[in-house]
């Protein structure tokens, strides 16, 4: 989702992509804005990984998905990337902070009438 001109992309899962035209209202911005603040995107690290296990390992899982926020305020942007794909089950408050904030977005977004009337994400089984 970019705020900035409105446009909203789902990827379908299929190489294939859909868009829409995204009306935000100023308490919407302003809700966005607020869930950046509380969970201190600009503190996290352009890069958010999992923290190895106490014996160094993660676990990898694939497919994966790239979570990829960029956040803007008075002429200064800050990106955030965090692929779902490398786990481990030590706690890390940044990848919390990072999913707590992805949560709040899409929850947003997908009470959107335009974001409703996009295709669906489409599962391919082999």
């Amino acid at each position: 989702m970019d705020t900035l001109s409105g446009l909203y992309t789902r990827s379908l899962g299929t190489g294939a992509e859909a868009s829409a035209k995204v009306e935000l209202t100023a308490s919407d911005l302003q809700d966005l804005f607020h869930a950046a603040v509380e969970t201190r995107v600009w503190d996290l690290p352009p890069v958010v990984e999992a923290q190895p296990n106490a014996d160094g390992t993660v676990t990898v899982t694939s497919p994966s998905t790239l979570y990829e926020i960029e956040v803007r305020q008075n002429g200064t942007s800050h990106t955030v990337r965090y692929n779902d794909g490398v786990t481990s089950s030590a706690e890390d408050p940044r990848i919390q902070r990072f999913n707590a904030l992805f949560t709040r977005v899409l929850r947003l977004l997908r009470e959107k009438p335009e974001v409703k009337a996009l295709p669906a994400f489409q599962v391919m089984c082999l």
